[in-house]
């Protein structure tokens, strides 16, 4: 995942702003009515040891289709900052999307422990199939390109 593989990978450059010497990024992403074949995760979000701050992650889900590879999460996190520092960051709303494939929908690497929170976990429930379906082949669609 950190090799750059995620649909969305934010990384800290260790460069501070003028609020204090913290870079504070923030993200926002909406996937409305779309199909989303990710593979490796939907997003994954880093920190530096220099400036251990979670990145923030807003992302909302509606009527969607989102796949990922079997085993991989959904969403990754880590860096140096304290697990519940990425819990905190990351806002994942839904409305009857469909997630497919997968292992843990969230996976943090902290400084000092390891989480992977099973998708039937998350609150409100999500619709999960561990099988992805077929994948929809786009150069049949009209106007594709590659």
């Amino acid at each position: 995942l950190r090799a750059g593989r995620a649909a969305h990978r934010v990384g800290r450059s260790g460069r501070g702003d003028d609020r204090g010497g913290v870079n504070r990024k923030r993200h926002r992403l909406d996937r409305l009515a779309r199909a989303i074949a990710c593979g490796f995760g939907v997003a994954s979000l880093g920190d530096s040891a220099t400036q251990p701050v979670p990145t923030r992650l807003r992302l909302r889900a509606a009527d969607s289709r989102i796949v990922v590879d079997a085993g991989q999460p959904f969403i990754e996190q880590y860096g140096g900052a304290d697990i519940d520092a990425y819990r905190a960051a990351c806002q994942w709303t839904d409305w009857h999307s469909r997630y497919e494939g997968g292992g843990a929908f969230r996976r943090i690497e902290a400084a000092s422990e390891q989480s992977d929170e099973p998708i039937r976990d998350v609150v409100p429930p999500l619709f999960h199939e561990a099988i992805p379906g077929p994948r929809p082949d786009p150069t049949s669609w009209a106007g594709w390109r590659r």
